[in-house]
């Protein structure tokens, strides 16, 4: 059952504390559609979600070329 307060706290508060608390940051980017299709394939075939596969792909990329 919700906290019931006199000033309520919007659904956008709400979410950007939690995002905050988790260290989650909103990342816009314009990918190509060929890109989006792979990203949304290899997420249903591993079952780890578009954020996830992006990430470990990044982490990937650094691991091979950053010194």
């Amino acid at each position: 059952m919700p906290k019931i307060v006199s000033n309520p706290k919007t659904r956008r508060e709400i979410n950007e504390a939690s995002m905050a608390r988790r260290g989650v940051v909103n990342k816009a980017f314009k990918l190509h559609e060929d890109t989006v299709a792979l990203v949304k394939a290899l997420s249903k075939q591993t079952g780890k979600s578009q954020a996830q596969i992006v990430t470990e792909a990044l982490q990937m990329y650094a691991a091979q070329n950053i010194d």
